[in-house]
């Protein structure tokens, strides 16, 4: 049951990945941003079996439940409290202006914007519209068949890397018997 909670965490995570790093990002760098963010879920895959063959051997197989729980739970943390809120979410709420000035300091530290300026959000050309036909419209076909290669590519790293990286490594150092655990790798 725990895993399907985890799932549909993740599952939302990787959902807000694109639109969070299109908002932040400046113009001409979001398709790099986006890619990078995907890619990094493999790394971040494939970092557990890289933790497990260094810190088991030394400290048992209950430091991967101390590290995967602890450390999600600071990041989560770290994320809340440094994350600015989205500036469209801002400027769509009128007495949260003042948020959007200190947000868009932050991201150009010289421009200096009054108290007078308001903020409005302009009018996407497909607004209402949901068709799966947008995604290959408007020079976006092969941005999409290439978010979708990238992240095909991050999703099959990952579970390669879960599934042939540290298991025969760790299975030898946690089934070898008594005494000093026994490494095929280091000898």
């Amino acid at each position: 049951m725990l895993r399907f909670f985890a799932g549909i965490s993740i599952g939302g995570v990787l959902a807000n990945i694109s639109p969070i790093n299109a908002e932040f990002a400046p113009r001409r760098y979001v398709a790099t941003a986006v890619i990078a963010a995907f890619s990094g879920t493999a790394f971040g895959g494939a970092l557990p079996g890289v933790v497990t063959t260094a810190l088991v051997p030394s400290y048992g197989w209950p430091i991967l439940f101390h590290i995967g729980s602890i450390l999600p739970l600071v990041m989560a943390a770290i994320v809340a409290l440094r994350m600015p809120e989205s500036i469209q979410f801002l400027t769509l709420r009128d007495n949260r202006h003042p948020e959007v000035r200190r947000t868009i300091g932050a991201l150009e530290p010289g421009l200096v914007l009054s108290d007078s300026v308001s903020f409005t959000l302009r009018e996407e050309g497909n607004a209402g519209r949901t068709s799966p036909k947008y995604l290959f419209a408007d020079g976006l076909a092969s941005m999409t068949v290439l978010l979708w290669l990238i992240l095909a590519v991050s999703r099959n790293m990952s579970v390669f890397c879960k599934i042939r990286g540290p298991k025969p490594r760790l299975q030898a150092l946690l089934f070898s018997g008594p005494g000093k655990p026994h490494d095929p790798f280091l000898g």
